[in-house]
């Protein structure tokens, strides 16, 4: 079997020493006197014209060593993708094209911030990640380059319409930027979460109504004689228990005919959207492998139509079954996250393969290791095949509808991953599923599959009967754009309390709460609901 379209050239496999700089340097191509020559540049040659001739007699000698060197790691795809951005024979300031004066952040990792900028020329307003380089190491600051990379070089090779497009990639001394394209209607989360909030307060309102009424009725039997609540203890007890099993069937009801999360009709267009993006990206030759709410973004506010694909930082290059791939994407694999996901939205053969049967601290994954003690390499070919987009796929259309997480970060999460069958049975009789279509729920369990090879496909999954409905847009209007006062529109800490928020669908106990991998993210806090929903 051959390697994916995009890795034609340059492969290698899992056992490779890439990480290791002084091997990595090696590989580094030779570039021309000529500004772009190491991108592969189809314009820049020795007739034509420099961008620049104030750069010198060194045409590549603005961009910082490490980018050439990186450079001969990436793909002759990825090298052409990025080279009108990268060729400009100058060295350039992200403050030279674009405003940062009034510059609103949108978000923090761990090691990068996103502001919101706009184009000095255009007035185009953009999203500009920003990674500081600033007193790291020489082999920080080539894995940072190469991580920036190729994130940069997969959104602009995958250009699309449901995927957020590339604009932009500067190198300064101390920072690197990643410019793209603003979404400024906010995340697929946001507006899950608005229902979510919307119906637990229904839900709240109807219990509290009927366990009032069973408290009413129960004062007013004894009005008059004296008779009335702390009287008889024993007798208090059992109409408190009888107002709270009164309010839980009362929440039921209202579970069971206004659902959990989105109306199914916006989930149809939000699914498609995903569908289209992923089914594209696949056919490039790349796996996003952090497919979830968060990442999905909306062009504009409460329009689902608009709904795209984001944040390629933990994308790579497809790997055949042997695990054949670019060496860039290896070497980033190598040097990054151990876990490249999110833990909650990952399918099962990606946290078997990286240890998941050894829990750490709080519900934290321990470290990776196999029998032996010995570190377990993220760069098995399970974390590098579609099929892990399409489990996180199901993931994000079940919470979608249901308005809960199915899965934590505990070790026995796995093996409900490893009997899907039973675990989806067992969720579908919660009252909140009773009003969703036996469609919805069949796609669910068709992209839910354990197996790899059982799931659908991109392709699949947009031909499906449920999907491919040409009335849903029009019989389901888009949601309103009004989000909840306490949601950013891109990045929230509230994103963080997706498990509590939403409760657990219908489980009269409150789910443990799941504590992300990534270092980026902040843990989840714990569950507050603990609603018969």
């Amino acid at each position: 079997m051959g390697c994916a379209p995009s890795v034609a050239r340059g492969c290698c496999g899992p056992s490779d020493d890439v990480d290791n700089p002084q091997r990595a340097s090696k590989y580094a191509a030779k570039p021309r006197n000529v500004p772009g020559a190491a991108f592969g540049d189809p314009n820049e040659g020795p007739d034509a014209r420099h961008h620049d001739d104030a750069s010198g007699s060194s045409g590549d000698s603005h961009l910082p060593a490490v980018v050439l060197e990186v450079a001969g790691e990436l793909d002759p795809a990825i090298r052409r993708a990025l080279a009108p951005v990268l060729s400009k024979g100058r060295a350039r300031t992200l403050g030279d094209e674009y405003d940062e004066t009034d510059a609103k952040q949108l978000g923090k990792g761990a090691f990068s911030v996103v502001y919101a900028v706009r184009h000095r020329k255009s007035g185009t307003r953009f999203a500009a990640k920003v990674v500081k380089m600033r007193g790291m190491t020489d082999d920080q600051r080539r894995n940072t380059v190469r991580a920036l990379m190729c994130e940069a070089g997969v959104s602009a090779v995958v250009r699309h319409p449901t995927i957020v497009g590339f604009h932009d990639l500067i190198f300064e001394e101390s920072r690197c930027i990643l410019v793209q394209e603003y979404c400024r209607g906010g995340t697929l989360l946001s507006m899950v979460q608005h229902q979510v909030d919307k119906k637990r307060h229904e839900r709240r309102a109807a219990a509290a109504a009927a366990r009032k009424r069973v408290l009413d009725g129960y004062d007013e039997s004894f009005a008059g004689g004296g008779g009335g609540r702390g009287g008889n203890r024993t007798r208090d007890t059992a109409v408190d228990d009888e107002g709270d099993r009164a309010g839980a069937a009362a929440s039921a009801r209202v579970a069971s005919v206004v659902g959990g999360g989105l109306p199914e009709g916006d989930a149809i267009v939000a699914l498609r959207r995903l569908a289209e993006a992923l089914a594209h990206l696949h056919e490039r030759g790349f796996v996003h492998r952090d497919v979830k709410l968060e990442n999905l973004l909306l062009g504009s506010p409460g329009d689902l139509r608009t709904l795209k694909l984001a944040d390629f930082g933990f994308a790579t290059a497809a790997s055949d079954r042997d695990g054949c791939r670019s060496r860039a994407f290896l070497a980033k694999d190598l040097t990054g996250d151990r876990l490249q996901g999110t833990v909650e939205y990952a399918a099962p053969e990606v946290l078997a393969d990286i240890g998941m049967t050894a829990p750490g601290k709080n519900g934290e994954l321990g470290m990776l290791t196999d029998t032996r003690g010995r570190r377990l390499r993220p760069d098995r070919p399970s974390n590098t095949r579609p099929e892990v987009d399409l489990w996180s796929a199901g993931v994000t259309a079940f919470i979608a509808l249901g308005g809960y997480h199915l899965f934590d970060a505990s070790k026995e999460s796995l093996g409900l991953r490893r009997r899907m069958d039973v675990t989806l049975q067992r969720e579908y009789e919660k009252p909140v599923w009773s009003n969703i279509s036996p469609e919805a729920k069949r796609v669910i369990q068709a992209l839910l599959r354990s197996e790899p090879g059982d799931r659908l496909t991109a392709e699949q999954l947009l031909a499906d009967r449920w999907l491919a409905g040409e009335e849903v847009a029009e019989t389901n209007p888009p949601m309103s754009p009004r989000m909840s006062p306490r949601m950013s529109p891109r990045m929230s800490p509230r994103m963080s309390n997706l498990n509590g928020k939403m409760g657990n669908g219908g489980s009269p106990r409150g789910r443990e709460a799941p504590a992300r991998v990534s270092p980026r993210r902040a843990p989840l806090s714990s569950a507050e609901d603990s609603e018969y929903v």
